[in-house]
Order: C-alpha cells, then structure tokens, then sequence
C-alpha cells in the first residue's frame, strides 16, 4: 500500500474516532473539551501538517487521545493493563 493511501486510512480512521468521542464526552462533562481537541489536531493533519496526527510537543490526535485514556482510567479506579483498584 503507498504512504499516501496508507495516510488516507488513518486519516479516515481518526475521523471515525473523532465521531465516537462526541457522545462520550457530551454524557460525560468531566470529560468536556477532549472532543474538541481532538477534531482540531485532526483538522491539521488533514491540512497536510502531519505532526498533529501523532507529534511530540504538540496536542496531536495521540496526546488528546492518550490524555483521555489516562483520565478514564483513573476515573474508573483501573490501573493501566491491571485490574480496579480496591475502594
């Protein structure tokens, strides 16, 4: 597969996924802003500024997501690859 279609697949995976942070993070107002972080690393690196897809330094679509991801685990008491915390 050539990089440009390879680039066009995640592009277009990443849309997805923006799709789907949509409605947990409107359920969820501790969650607030991620989706719009998001869609705007995404809006750069459809501009062609690929650094925003996963670039260090910035808040690419990586970061926001990893942000996320570590925000609901500790929300829901996990340790990352482990099991719940006791409460």
């Amino acid at each position: 597969m050539e990089l440009a279609q390879t680039g066009a697949r995640v592009l277009a995976e990443l849309g997805d996924l923006a799709g789907e942070l949509v409605p947990l993070t409107a359920a969820l107002t501790r969650f607030g802003g991620y989706a719009e972080r998001f869609a705007a690393a995404l809006d750069r690196a459809r501009a062609g500024q690929r650094q925003w897809v996963a670039g260090v330094g910035v808040a690419s679509c990586h970061a926001v997501w990893m942000e996320l991801h570590e925000d609901l685990l500790a929300t829901l008491g996990l340790a990352r690859g482990g099991r719940p915390e006791s409460r």
